[in-house]
């Protein structure tokens, strides 16, 4: 078997080839302080409707949960950054997150995870390993950012010093004992713009996010009708909301992603969704217009229900047209 910093550095070339942006290596010990306020925070109820982040809520911070005699985490960073979203190009469209203007990146980055991992088997042949995307319980950010893959924003996002925070994740855990990355130092500042610019006032204080006041959590993971008047403050938003990461200095000059690569936006939403074309589809239409996309995860349902808010939040707007 190879010595650990030979694994090491084949791993994070091997992800870099893949096309994943950044990759850092860190200890996969408990984290202990962040589970304490992982804990907390569920206590005051900020989940929401999302119980399944309860669920178990121990190994989200205990790698041992996942891999018996777990040393190392490898944190991995694959940017979606494509440019601004433009002017919308029609008066009833809908805007659309960033991450999810393309393929669904749980099954992209999946794929490649599975040849990381083919790559550590040959490397060390035995070796306890298992990946996550976000699909399983684990405090991703936190673990990335013990592995000096960036640090935790006052809107609780990764901030990585090359990507921004426009990122999505991927862990591997394994018992081997890899050598470990510098923690990133940065930090904020005094900067308070994300916590700001927030619509509905999601962030109680900084470093913590309510859910139950987030445009994300309200178009992507409740099923409830969200409060009207908070609704009001949705825009025109149908999927997500990306107005604390638009706003954080660190965003300003994010890498591109590939052009054509990883989440092109090939029979997927793009930038903006025409609401009243979203409203007009039956079930089999939506499945096949967004099948594989991000847009699966809220369903048809949920989605109209968001097209009617960004539709009603358009009609009250006091610079519509007409």
């Amino acid at each position: 078997m190879a010595e650990g910093s030979e694994i090491a550095a084949a791993l994070k070339r091997r992800a870099l080839a893949l096309g994943f942006d950044d990759a850092r290596i860190g200890p996969a010990s408990v984290l202990e302080a962040d589970g304490e306020r992982f804990l907390e925070w569920l206590g005051r109820g900020r989940h929401g409707e999302m119980e399944y982040l309860a669920a178990d809520a121990a190994a989200r911070f205990d790698s041992a949960r996942h891999v018996p005699g777990a040393r190392s985490v490898l944190a991995l960073a694959a940017s979606y950054y494509r440019g601004d979203a433009g002017a919308a190009p029609a008066s009833e469209s809908g805007r659309v997150a960033r991450y999810a203007w393309g393929r669904d990146y749980h099954r992209l980055l999946g794929l490649k995870l599975r040849e990381l991992k083919a790559e550590l088997g040959r490397l060390a042949p035995g070796a306890r390993v298992r990946s996550f995307v976000d699909s399983s319980p684990l405090l991703e950010r936190a673990f990335a950012a013990r592995a000096g893959l960036g640090f935790i924003g006052k809107n609780t996002m990764l901030i990585n010093r090359k990507l921004g925070s426009w990122t999505v994740l991927a862990i591997i855990l394994t018992d081997l004992d890899l050598p470990v990355d510098a923690i990133d130092s940065g930090d904020c500042g005094r900067c308070t713009l994300c916590l700001d610019a927030c619509p509905t006032g999601a962030f109680p204080r900084a470093y913590e996010l309510d859910a139950t006041r987030c445009i994300s959590y309200w178009t992507i993971e409740a099923h409830a009708e969200p409060p009207p008047e908070l609704a009001a403050r949705f825009g025109d938003w149908v999927f997500g909301c990306d107005v604390c990461q638009e706003v954080c200095p660190y965003n300003h000059r994010p890498l591109d992603a590939a052009p054509g690569e990883r989440f092109a936006a090939v029979r997927a939403a793009g930038p903006w969704v025409d609401t009243g074309a979203l409203l007009a589809l039956d079930a089999a239409s939506f499945k096949r217009r967004f099948r594989r996309t991000p847009f699966t995860r809220p369903g048809l349902e949920r989605m109209a229900r968001n097209a009617r808010i960004a539709r009603a939040n358009r009609d009250r707007s006091p610079t519509r047209e007409g």
